[in-house]
């Protein structure tokens, strides 16, 4: 029965502890317990110990196939289980455990498995023995070891368990965690009982039982006089935020059908139930939401993301349709960095949610984030091929030209992976001769030539030339220059192979970095990713501004750079800067 019907395979230390014990005994007989080597012999073949995972399993997988079309030969086996497990609990010699960051339990193997599934158990069969049981171990519970297994094993809070704090966690609380509908009907007409008690992790039994999907539980805790169906937890996440998450339609509607619950009412990063169940793409749950007159569809977090930039950056087709539907969608709408729904897929690769976007009359294919990026020059840095096809017929002739892009003739195929003469301290540059303009970029980072120009010299130094916009409160009168401070990037490594022909000729091979004290041996395939982990890794301080009252800030890459420099100093073009 145990080795079948266990929750997870047994340890032979569990099992012959559990076999041990007598049910309504106060106290852990070790002359009863057997030794595995006797365990083994008495079933006569039928059980073996897995060496290589320390478990204990039925001979062959043709065993509880057949054991399971014949649910007679255990008729009452989750009943017995609970039973075994709740009267350990109760032993003696487990309540005179205190609880404590690190309890020895060497002595008691059996007790993780008991506090962690005598409920699952218990929900499937409860005899009356059983609930007798789990009432008297209620009766210590926020004292008793098993509460600090539980939180520290199955912990819904996210974080480290409180355990000066465990006597809030009451005998409600874990019936309702288990979703243990006698028992929880037994606890509530208990006098004394809160039934909006919040436990150390701020949560009320209604939180917990939305938490775990047990609709049941749900309905009989709504249905007593002053519930409270709203109340968040610590992260602000009400029953119903907590149940969209997980996708449980059924309680969804029933939370709903309540006047009391808030459906906008949103968590500490401003998500509603609605942007968590767009993020996990529950389309039945968002379908559910929709229909909710009192929903607000495009409604934004602290971040400024709406459910529909949340479902289009994880890619969710079906959502993103469904809210595109809606009326009240703003289809273009940007998050605190200027990043669309049409943004975030194209980073994403999703190809499909960026046809469905462009599909739409208000979506601006061309617009960019707070650093200057196109959703088509994200996809192409990213090697998003589909997704680049699909925006390069969409976008302006105006964006084409700055990015460097025009369609690619089908015969000469994608996109190549960077220009094969990129320079060490460069990312990749768009190929050569591709539509290009002479003055056009040389890099996929770098600004359009009315905001910088830059010449690679023969001696490995570059001129960064800019000229000043006419002065204005953030620009110092008589500024015609910006310099930078450059760290040269050391010899690297290669061994790479040439594809393609012609003008569109690059290459792909074995990149790895000799920077002194790197760590990382694995070779990149290709320049652009060796660049950019020299970039994070080990140029701190690549770029510093040095205008006068601007504080030295640093940048470790480029575009950041000359983000800054027209932003903050209005900087446009023309005047000199050596780097070396």
């Amino acid at each position: 029965m145990w080795v079948s019907h266990s929750e997870r395979p047994l340890k032979p230390n569990e099992l012959c502890h559990a076999l041990a014990v007598e049910i309504g005994s106060p106290n852990l007989d070790t002359d009863n317990v057997p030794s595995i080597g006797t365990l083994i012999a008495c079933c006569q073949g039928l059980i073996v110990v897995d060496k290589e995972a320390s478990t204990v399993r039925l001979i062959h997988f043709t065993l509880p196939e057949y054991l399971r079309a014949h649910p007679e030969l255990f008729s009452s086996a989750h009943s017995t289980m609970a039973e075994t497990c709740l009267t350990y609990l109760n032993f003696r010699q487990v309540k005179a455990l205190s609880t404590g960051p690190s309890p020895d339990l060497q002595d008691i193997p059996f007790l993780e498995y008991s506090s962690l599934y005598w409920g699952v158990h218990a929900k499937r069969d409860l005899s009356s023995c059983a609930e007798l049981l789990a009432l008297k171990l209620f009766d210590d519970y926020n004292s008793h070891i098993s509460t600090q297994l539980l939180f520290s094993a199955e912990n819904p809070f996210t974080g480290p368990a409180d355990f000066d704090r465990l006597f809030l966690f009451t005998g409600l609380h874990c019936a309702s965690f288990f979703g243990v509908v006698q028992l929880v009907g037994t606890l509530i007409q208990m006098e004394g009982c809160d039934i909006n008690q919040m436990d150390c992790g701020g949560n009320t039994p209604l939180v917990l039982a939305a938490w775990r999907g047990h609709e049941e539980v749900v309905k009989m805790l709504l249905g007593r006089e002053g519930i409270n169906p709203d109340s968040p937890d610590k992260y602000g996440q009400t029953p119903l935020c907590l149940a969209a998450r997980s996708g449980y339609e059924g309680m969804v509607e029933i939370l709903l059908g309540r006047n009391d619950v808030d459906p906008n009412k949103s968590d500490v990063l401003g998500r509603t139930p609605l942007h968590l169940a767009a993020e996990k793409g529950f389309e039945g749950v968002v379908k559910i939401l929709l229909g909710q007159d009192s929903v607000n569809p495009d409604k934004s977090d602290i971040s400024d993301k709406t459910p529909l930039c949340l479902a289009a950056e994880s890619g969710h087709e079906a959502v993103v349709k469904m809210l595109l539907e809606h009326d009240d969608i703003s289809a273009d709408k940007s998050d605190e960095y200027g990043q669309t729904p049409l943004y975030l897929a194209a980073r994403g690769g999703h190809e499909d949610v960026v046809i469905l976007l462009l599909g739409r009359n208000d979506v601006n294919p061309d617009k960019p984030d707070v650093l200057g990026q196109t959703p088509l020059r994200l996809a192409t840095e990213r090697g998003f091929e589909g997704v680049v096809k699909v925006l390069l017929r969409a976008a302006s002739p105006a964006t084409l030209e700055i990015s460097g892009q025009t369609p690619l003739p089908e015969e000469l195929g994608p996109l190549p992976p960077h220009r094969d003469d990129d320079s060490p301290h460069s990312v990749p540059c768009p190929p050569l001769n591709q539509g290009m303009r002479s003055d056009a970029l040389c890099s996929a980072h770098c600004p359009p030539l009315n905001q910088v120009t830059h010449e690679h010299q023969a001696n490995g130094s570059t001129n960064y030339i800019f000229e000043c916009s006419p002065p204005s409160e953030k620009t110092p009168r008589g500024l015609s220059e910006y310099p930078l401070s450059f760290s040269p990037m050391p010899r690297l490594s290669s061994s790479s192979r040439t594809q393609g022909s012609g003008p569109y000729t690059w290459s792909l091979g074995s990149y790895t970095c000799t920077a002194p004290n790197c760590t990382l041996t694995t070779p990149f395939i290709t320049r652009q990713a060796l660049n950019r982990h020299y970039e994070a890794a080990h140029l701190p301080r690549w770029f510093q501004c040095l205008v006068v009252g601007c504080g030295g800030v640093s940048f470790n890459r480029r575009d950041n750079f000359f983000s800054h420099m027209r932003k903050k100093h209005g900087a446009s073009r023309a005047g000199g800067s050596n780097m070396n």
